[in-house]
C-alpha cells in the first residue's frame, strides 16, 4: 500500500515538473505534410487554433508566411493542462527560426525564470496571465524578434511521440540518475518516453541546473527531428498523427503543414542553438530570478533576425 502511493506521487510530481514536449510540433517541420493531405488537413482542423491579433503586438509591418516561402519564426510552448496547478504556466519556452533559402535553423531555449524587461516578473507567467498572445508579446518584448507562428504543446505528449518513434539516441553532457534510470555520458539510448522525461527533466543532479535541463532538452529535441529524417518515420506517421490532434495546439493551418514538409525539411545539422543562460539571482522582491546581460540578449536577438532576414 505504501509503495503503491509513493509510486503514484512519483507520477504526479513529473506531470508537474515536465520538461519539454513542444517537440512534437517538429512532426509537421521534420515532414508532416508528406505523408498525405487530407490526413494533415484532418490533424489541422484539431489542432488549429489561431491568434487574436488585436491582442498581439506588431514587430514589423509585413508578417511572412510559410505559404510565400518566407524565413520565419515559431514560438514553442510547453504547458501542462493536466496539472492541480491553478495557473497554468508556460514552463517551457523555445524559439525557433527557419531560413528555407539558406535552410538553416536557430533555435534558442528562454529559461522560465527570465525577468519581462523593465520588472520582476517571470517570463513563463506571461501565458497563465494573457494566454498565448501574452507569451508571443513577451518574447517579442524581450527579444525583439516577430513571432510568426506558435504552438502550445502539453508536456504529456512526450511519451507517446518518443514510443511511436521506437526510442531515440542521445549524446548525454554528463552521466546522472533520474526518476529509476541511469544515464552515462556520451551516447545513450532512450527507448521509452519514460525514459525521454527522465532524461530533460532532471536539474538538482546536473551542476548547471536549468541551463543544463534546457540544454538537454535541446539535445532530445534535435535527437527527435534526427529520427524523424530517418526513411523508418513514416511507419509510425499513424501514431504521430494521433499523438499531436491529443497534446498540440497551433496556428498553423493545413496547408501551411504542407508547405512546411515541402520546402522547410531540416536535419540537427542544420540547426543552431542559442544561449541565454543568464545569471542566477534575487531580485527586490525576494524572487529567484535569471538575469541576462543586455549584450547575450542583443547577440541572440541578432543572430535570430539575420535568420529572419530582418535588416533593421
Amino acid at each position: 500500500m505504501e509503495e503503491n502511493s509513493r509510486r503514484a506521487k512519483n507520477r504526479h510530481k513529473k506531470r508537474r515538473v515536465w520538461p519539454i514536449i513542444v517537440v512534437i510540433l517538429l512532426i509537421i517541420v521534420a515532414g508532416l505534410g508528406v505523408w498525405g493531405y487530407s490526413k494533415v488537413h484532418q490533424t489541422q482542423k484539431a489542432i488549429y487554433q489561431p491568434v487574436d491579433n488585436n491582442q498581439v503586438e506588431q514587430v514589423r509591418r509585413d508578417s511572412a508566411k510559410i505559404e510565400d516561402k518566407d524565413p520565419v519564426s515559431i514560438l514553442l510552448l510547453g504547458v501542462d493542462h493536466n496539472s492541480e496547478r491553478t495557473e497554468q504556466n508556460s514552463d517551457v519556452m523555445i524559439l525557433v527560426t527557419v531560413n528555407p533559402d539558406t535552410k538553416e535553423a536557430k533555435m534558442v531555449s528562454i529559461p522560465r525564470d527570465t525577468p519581462l524587461p523593465g520588472t520582476e516578473t517571470k517570463i513563463n507567467s506571461a501565458y497563465a496571465n494573457n494566454g498565448t498572445s501574452g507569451a508571443i508579446n513577451a518574447v517579442q518584448d524581450l527579444l525583439n524578434v516577430p513571432i510568426d507562428y506558435y504552438a502550445t504543446v502539453d508536456m504529456e505528449g512526450l511519451i507517446g511521440v518518443v514510443d511511436s518513434l521506437g526510442g531515440v539516441t542521445v549524446d548525454s553532457p554528463l552521466a546522472f540518475s533520474q526518476d529509476g534510470y541511469d544515464f552515462p555520458q556520451g551516447t545513450t539510448e532512450i527507448t521509452t518516453g519514460e525514459q525521454a522525461l527522465a532524461f530533460v527533466r532532471n536539474r538538482k543532479n546536473d551542476p548547471e541546473g536549468d541551463f543544463g535541463r534546457n540544454r538537454r532538452q535541446r539535445i532530445l529535441l534535435l535527437a527527435i527531428l534526427d529520427k524523424f529524417s530517418s526513411p523508418t518515420a513514416i511507419m509510425q506517421a499513424g501514431t504521430l498523427f494521433d499523438t499531436v490532434q491529443n497534446y498540440v495546439n497551433t496556428n498553423i493551418t493545413g496547408d501551411e503543414m504542407v508547405q512546411l514538409g515541402l520546402h522547410y525539411r531540416l536535419s540537427s545539422d542544420d540547426v543552431e542553438t542559442l544561449d541565454l543562460a543568464g545569471q542566477a539571482g534575487t531580485g527586490v522582491s525576494g524572487a529567484s530570478l535569471n538575469f541576462v546581460s543586455d549584450e547575450q540578449i542583443n547577440n541572440v536577438s541578432q543572430a535570430l533576425r539575420e535568420n529572419l532576414e530582418i535588416n533593421n
